[in-house]
């Protein structure tokens, strides 16, 4: 009978786990579409954060951007889940600290049901004044598919013991997921931004060569005019439109000498009379 009992126990056991490996899965199938629809920065790390912060228990969360390209031992936050922006606003940005170090050169997860009991805890020399009461944490890194560490999720509460192996797990889980939707951000906005360019680019050459047409329409209504009209200042009208055709930033003007002095007969249309007269 005990045989038995101990048999049945096992079996339930088992299906517990295998049941909360299913809703595990379900629901990080459930955030994952969510997160493969969208594409903005921002409204992507908000939306992980807020599911971490449901799915681990946790009574806020954040999420950090690393900037090692910049600063080689800073990170930035980006979101903030379950708590005002104004209660990180006096925190430092984590350092590569005993606390911090694992998760954000990605060597895997940190978890302490008590931080404030743990050892690497005292090289933060305690929490400042004002910051959020943390003991239960959980801190997972958020690797691309490169291996380039893109940033963390952090979580915690005021309570001990509140992060369990489910919450760790959802917690890694989601981080994977959030680590494939920012490549795929990232990658759409590297696209936008190049299209951008390109129509920029494109904008330019048109305005230029819209430039280039004006300009040798010009000159060959100067070449026409050469090779039928005699009128000096007729021909230097032409050859002043040309010029400004292709210098549209110059000034110039037709001078002709009469007696001992010099006097402008035709300019381009910048000029006001009296300057040349």
């Amino acid at each position: 009978l005990t045989q038995q009992c101990t048999q049945a126990l096992t079996q339930l056991e088992a299906r517990r786990h295998l049941e909360e490996q299913a809703e595990n899965l379900t629901t990080l199938n459930r955030v994952g579409q969510t997160l493969a629809a969208e594409l903005d920065l921002r409204k992507l790390v908000q939306g992980v954060t807020d599911a971490g912060v449901t799915l681990t228990g946790a009574q806020f969360g954040a999420f950090f951007y690393n900037l090692t390209d910049r600063d080689p031992d800073g990170y930035r936050l980006h979101v903030l889940s379950g708590a005002p922006h104004e209660a990180f606003a006096e925190f430092p940005m984590p350092r590569m600290t005993g606390v911090f170090g694992p998760t954000f050169a990605g060597r895997g997860v940190v978890r302490a049901g008590d931080i404030t009991r743990d050892g690497r805890y005292g090289q933060l020399g305690g929490m400042p004044p004002g910051h959020l009461p943390v003991r239960s944490y959980l801190a997972v890194p958020v690797t691309s598919r490169s291996g380039e560490v893109l940033g963390a999720l952090l979580f915690g509460h005021p309570d001990p013991d509140v992060f369990t192996d489910r919450s760790e797990q959802l917690a890694v889980g989601l981080a994977s997921q959030t680590a494939a939707a920012l490549d795929n951000a990232r990658l759409y906005q590297q696209l936008q931004d190049s299209h951008a360019l390109l129509e920029t680019r494109v904008d330019a050459r048109t305005r230029e060569l819209a430039e280039q047409t004006v300009a040798l329409e010009a000159f060959a209504r100067f070449t026409e005019a050469a090779g039928t009209s005699t009128d000096v200042r007729t021909l230097a009208r032409q050859a002043l439109t040309v010029f400004r055709r292709f210098f549209a930033q110059c000034s110039a003007a037709y001078y002709e000498r009469s007696g001992d002095h010099w006097y402008a007969q035709v300019w381009t249309e910048d000029i006001a009379p009296h300057v040349v007269q």
